[in-house]
C-alpha cells in the first residue's frame, strides 16, 4: 500500500493504493541470492489477454485526472485497445457416449475455465470503464450539471476527455459461421499450414471491420469533433 498527500484548497487530501503487482515483483527479483534459480511459465497462467497492464494504465489515467496531477498522455484523443483472444471452442462427441470423459480430458477442459473467465471478465472491465467515462462525460456537459455549482459533483465526473475503443478479435467475432466453425478446430500449435494461416489472417481481418467498436472509431476519425482544450492547467491544481 502506498499513500501520497495532495495540497487542494482548503484541506490536504490523502490518496492510497496498493502496491503495484510490478512493484511486487520487483522485490522478488532482488532476492535473487537467496534464490538462484527463477522457473517461468506461459502468461496465459495469469492473464493470457495481456489485459491488466493495460487496465491498470488506463485507471491510473483516470486517477491522476482525478487529483489534478497532469501526465504525458493528458492530451491524448484516442486509445485503441485491440484484444486479440485465440480462444476456441471445438466441438466433443461427450453427450455422443454413455461413457464418460477420462479423467485426462476433464483436466484438460478444467484447466482452461479459469482462464477463459479470467479473459472474459478483463473483457468486461475495459467495457465498463469505456461506458462509465462516456456516461459522466455525457453528465458533466448537461445543462443540469452546468448549473449545479456542486463541486463534488465536478471532482467525480472529472474524468480523462479521451475516447476509447475496445476492438474485439476472436473466433466468435467472425461472421461466417463456416469459417468460425473451422478456425474453432484449428489446433494451438507453431506448425501450422498455408491454408490455416491463411484462413487465422482473414478470420482477424474480417473479426476487425464487422466490430461495432471499430466502425464507431472509423466513424469519429471521418468526423473529427471541433478542437477541445483537453486539460485546461489554469483551472488545475
Amino acid at each position: 500500500m502506498s499513500c501520497k498527500v495532495h495540497r487542494r484548497p482548503g484541506k490536504p487530501v490523502t490518496t492510497c493504493r496498493p502496491r503495484p503487482p510490478a512493484l511486487q515483483g520487483d522485490a522478488v527479483v532482488q532476492a535473487a541470492t537467496d534464490r538462484p534459480y527463477l522457473h517461468l511459465v506461459d502468461g496465459g497462467v495469469s492473464d493470457n489477454l495481456g489485459m491488466r497492464s493495460v487496465l491498470e494504465g488506463l485507471e491510473q489515467i483516470e486517477v491522476s485526472r482525478s487529483i489534478g496531477r497532469q501526465s504525458r498522455v493528458d492530451n491524448l484523443r484516442r486509445i485503441v485497445v485491440i484484444v486479440v483472444n485465440s480462444r476456441s471452442v471445438p466441438k466433443t462427441n461427450w453427450d455422443q457416449s454413455e461413457r464418460p470423459p477420462n479423467d485426462l480430458l476433464i483436466l484438460l477442459k478444467a484447466t482452461g475455465v479459469p482462464i477463459d473467465r479470467y479473459s472474459y471478465e478483463s473483457v468486461e472491465l475495459l467495457k465498463d470503464l469505456i461506458s462509465r467515462w462516456q456516461t459522466l462525460r455525457a453528465v458533466k456537459e448537461s445543462v443540469v450539471f452546468a448549473g449545479s455549482g456542486n463541486p463534488a459533483l465536478s471532482r467525480a465526473t472529472d474524468v480523462p476527455d479521451m475516447d476509447l475503443y475496445a476492438v474485439d478479435v476472436s473466433f466468435e467475432a467472425i461472421p461466417d459461421r463456416a469459417e468460425r466453425d473451422y478456425l474453432n478446430l484449428t489446433p494451438t500449435s507453431f506448425s501450422l499450414s498455408d491454408e490455416q494461416v491463411d484462413r487465422l489472417r482473414a478470420g482477424a481481418g474480417a473479426a476487425v471491420r464487422e466490430s461495432s467498436e471499430f466502425k464507431r472509431l472509423l466513424r469519429d476519425l471521418a468526423n473529427p469533433p471541433p478542437a477541445q482544450k483537453m486539460f485546461p492547467s489554469a483551472n488545475r491544481q
